[in-house]
């Protein structure tokens, strides 16, 4: 492969990253579920692993009162659904505190959405 061509693929590479030059501010909403998204892709990150009781502790800090953690129920679905997480266990399984917790594409996309819109905080 040739110089030019190294660097036709790293431009090409760069242009991806690269957020738009116009971002559309997400709504609130949006926000508070792209972030959820963000704090459990950095709680794996940091620590390898993600269980129910992390995602409780992490839902709980974005929604404090009973009734929207309730409504966080949906942030949960099967593998490869479109939902942002998954539990790792046999389907028809009680869920307990100690669960591991995958992530779905489309959590990892939420993730990076706010990552994007969100560089210099944590």
């Amino acid at each position: 492969m040739s110089n030019a061509e190294v660097i036709d693929l790293l431009e090409r590479a760069l242009a991806i990253l690269r957020p738009p030059a116009t971002v559309e501010p997400p709504s609130e909403s949006d926000w508070r579920f792209q972030r959820a998204a963000h704090l459990h892709l950095a709680h794996l990150e940091r620590h390898g692993s993600l269980t129910i009781a992390d995602s409780r502790r992490i839902r709980r800090e974005l929604y404090p009162t009973d009734k929207e953690m309730r409504s966080t129920a949906n942030f949960f679905g099967r593998r490869g659904e479109n939902t942002m997480l998954y539990r790792n266990v046999k389907t028809g399984t009680r869920t307990k505190a100690g669960d591991p917790v995958e992530f779905n594409e489309h959590g990892r996309e939420l993730a990076a959405a706010w990552r994007v819109l969100h560089v210099d905080q944590p």
